[in-house]
């Protein structure tokens, strides 16, 4: 059913997109196709739907939904839905994807970001959520657009045997802003697809082909580093503003080292500042724009984040063969095939500062046939990455992303006769049994698929005796142990699981060490040769923000282990500090952000975040003496925990270490009013730095300068 007329958001275009929209519509000849599409539009962004629907039906049967390219399609599908023509969507994505499933489509009013569309699964109906901004956004046509990149994923999906009901979130922007599936992303909760450029792109299938048919020769490439891009990103320093952009700086080491290195921008974008281009043109910053099919001429490619991850630039780079020198995010932001890259094997690591990149370059000069192995091993992963097998890969993804969105395990096991999960088994197993499968011998193992999703991971293993207890159990998880305990009846343990541990190839293998194993032969059974020493009953894998730590002891022990095993560097977040009193005289206060949210501890990532005032728990006051003020977090019963943050980000080297405990943390910070008066706003800082919010919902201590996303505010709380 389409969607009443008078609750529709009309679409809405920019005065240069409805001047193109207007060309396009007027030039039926060069173009009937777009054409078709720009007068409906047209038509639908004054209010007149019905008139662009009919537009559209009449014109599809002239480009069958079912049979035009798929970028045709990516245009037709969103047409539809801009001038609420849901019911003409609905009948083109059953051509399209003939299945066994229906596929609904939904706009509504919610908070829900525009970007992000929500999908709810039931049985044989799959429902997809937008949010009724979008309709009058003007980026609506290309997050659409991606929404149908992602269509195939979908689609296969909802015909493989990973098909499972729930409901999840999907990011069509840059990186996440739910969790849920995402295109690029670094945080807990996200599971990485193929990005819509390459579903858009057709797999990069035609530069694959240019590259193949237009090999230049190894001694025919510059033997220079090359970069070529836009000012996106960004910037390290406020204070600095654009001017302290990644990938200016890339572009200013090329100025000072132009024998080993070419960067150049070819466009300013995301700076408001209209001083930027003569800026970068002083500088002799600006260069041209160059297709990607001219990048093979030079020896050594550079590849720098922008917003997140560089898309179709980094794999693009991949297949010109040339060694690819890849700039660490600062983030950490990686896209669905990073595990994939292997440092001096397939591309070369460069520190995120940038400050080892000449010298790296100047290390391929003069090494040059491992510098030819390198890119052609990257070639090599680009080629292996075709889209049948991504689209194929990504069905379990999508599944895992939809159980974690249900707080369930992303994988679930149980050992039983009536079960198929017992095909994961190895070595060392009797057949199994009713309820279990007995291990045999010293040593048993299991082989299952890795786990997907971003963050670390909890082992969940339910074992019980099968001889006398105790038993003495080790788990080795691809190499490293991750439990030792002694079993004394049916338990289920909670073993900590990094992600690098538990991605660290192709599947998870897991080792059951079994030293107290024993003969079940005796008097009534002589001939019984088993060698017996605990039943498995459950294997899961589950993600670890999902688990506070108060759930069970181990789970406690898990995350404890998970947090030391992180290293100072990385646990930027103490929320566990010595429990703490307020004094009489300091009422606590709740802290509130310059997005109008506020800041709470999330024991599920271990980090303080910012949230809608109706999200976020209000488990976290500052507390204000004379000369300072200490964060505390709240728990249910009213105990008190202090709260420590361990400065982050690219301005380390500007802390104050005498503000430091011995721990590197800092558990005192300075709250000082703004020249802002209405409302009345604050800064927070310590160790020399400022406490910001971060537009993800990410709250650091890691600005030198206070800037719009430092400001806070604070009201009264009662404890």
């Amino acid at each position: 059913m389409n969607v009443p007329f008078a609750m529709w958001s009309y679409p809405r275009f920019t005065t240069q997109r409805a001047e193109k929209l207007r060309a396009e519509a007027s030039d039926a000849v060069g173009d009937p196709f777009l054409a078709l599409l720009a007068r409906a539009k047209l038509l639908g962004s004054t209010g007149q739907m019905p008139e662009a629907q009919e537009i559209l039906r009449h014109g599809e049967p002239h480009f069958p939904a079912e049979a035009i390219q798929a970028g045709m399609f990516r245009h037709l599908l969103p047409a539809a839905i801009l001038v609420g023509g849901i019911g003409l969507a609905k009948a083109w994505l059953s051509k399209r994807f003939p299945s066994d499933y229906a596929t609904d489509i939904e706009v509504i009013q919610s908070d829900t970001p525009f970007d992000v569309a929500h999908l709810t699964i039931q049985g044989k109906t799959a429902t997809f959520v937008f949010q009724a901004s979008l309709i009058h956004s003007a980026a609506a046509e290309s997050t659409l657009g991606r929404w149908v990149d992602i269509l195939p994923i979908f689609h296969r999906f909802m015909l493989s045997s990973h098909r499972v009901d729930g409901h999840v979130d999907i990011n069509l922007g840059d990186s996440g802003l739910r969790p849920g599936l995402a295109f690029s992303e670094y945080r807990p909760g996200h599971f990485l697809i193929p990005d819509a450029s390459y579903m858009d792109m057709g797999r990069y299938e035609p530069i694959r082909n240019y590259f193949r048919n237009h090999d230049v020769p190894w001694t025919d490439r510059r033997r220079i580093g090359y970069w070529r891009g836009t000012t996106s990103g960004r910037p390290i320093d406020q204070s600095v503003g654009w001017r302290s952009l990644p990938r200016i700086r890339l572009c200013e080491l090329s100025a000072e080292n132009p024998n080993v290195l070419d960067a150049g921008i070819t466009g300013v974008t995301q700076i408001d500042d209209p001083a930027a281009n003569e800026w970068l043109a002083s500088r002799n910053m600006l260069r041209g724009h160059v297709p990607p099919e001219t990048f093979q001429f030079h020896r050594y490619q550079i590849d720098i984040d922008g917003n997140s991850n560089s898309w179709p630039g980094l794999f693009i780079k991949l297949l010109t063969g040339s060694p690819v020198l890849k700039i660490a995010s600062a983030e950490g932001y990686q896209q669905w095939y990073y595990d994939r890259l292997r440092p001096w094997i397939n591309y070369v690591p460069v520190d995120n500062t940038m400050g080892d990149l000449v010298k790296k370059l100047k290390w391929l000069r003069t090494h040059d046939d491992a510098a030819r192995k390198i890119g052609a091993a990257g070639r090599g992963l680009a080629e292996d990455l075709t889209g049948e097998q991504e689209v194929v890969r990504a069905a379990p993804v999508f599944a895992a992303a939809v159980r974690a969105a249900a707080l369930a395990p992303v994988i679930d096991l149980r050992f039983a006769t009536d079960t198929s999960d017992h095909e994961v088994l190895r070595s060392g197993w009797f057949p199994p049994e009713v309820d279990g499968v007995n291990a045999l011998g010293f040593e048993s193992r299991i082989e299952i698929a890795k786990p997907y999703g971003l963050g670390d991971f909890i082992l969940i293993v339910e074992l019980s005796p099968a001889a006398r207890p105790p038993r003495r159990v080790a788990i080795i998880a691809n190499g490293e142990v991750i439990l030792q305990r002694s079993l004394q009846k049916r338990t289920t343990f909670y073993c900590p699981l990094p992600h690098h541990v538990a991605c660290a190839s192709g599947t998870l293998n897991l080792c059951f060490c079994l030293p107290d194993s024993e003969t079940n032969a005796g008097q009534d059974s002589p001939l019984d040769a088993r060698m017996l020493s605990v039943k498995l009953h459950r294997v899961a894998i589950a993600a670890a923000h999902h688990y506070t730590g108060d759930e069970h002891p181990d789970l406690a022990r898990a995350l404890a282990a998970l947090r030391a095993g992180r290293g100072a560097g990385s646990m930027a977040h103490d929320l566990w500090g010595p429990v703490r009193t307020v004094p009489s005289q300091a009422p606590p206060l709740t802290v509130r952000t310059c997005h109008d949210t506020i800041v709470y501890a999330d024991l599920r990532s271990g980090r303080l975040r910012h949230a809608p005032r109706a999200d976020a728990p209000r488990n976290l006051v500052l507390v204000c003496g004379r000369q300072r003020a200490n964060l505390r977090r709240v728990t249910s019963d009213g105990v008190l925990f202090g709260v420590e943050l361990r400065p982050e980000g690219p301005h380390m080297a500007k802390v104050d270490p005498a503000s430091l405990t011995p721990e590197g943390v800092v558990s005192t910070f300075s709250v000082t009013a703004t020249e802002f008066a209405t409302p009345q706003t604050f800064v927070i800082r310590g160790a020399g730095l400022y406490l910001s919010a971060e537009l993800g919902g990410d709250v650091s201590l890691s600005r030198v300068a206070a800037g719009h996303w430092e400001r806070f505010g604070f009201e009264p709380v009662q404890i």
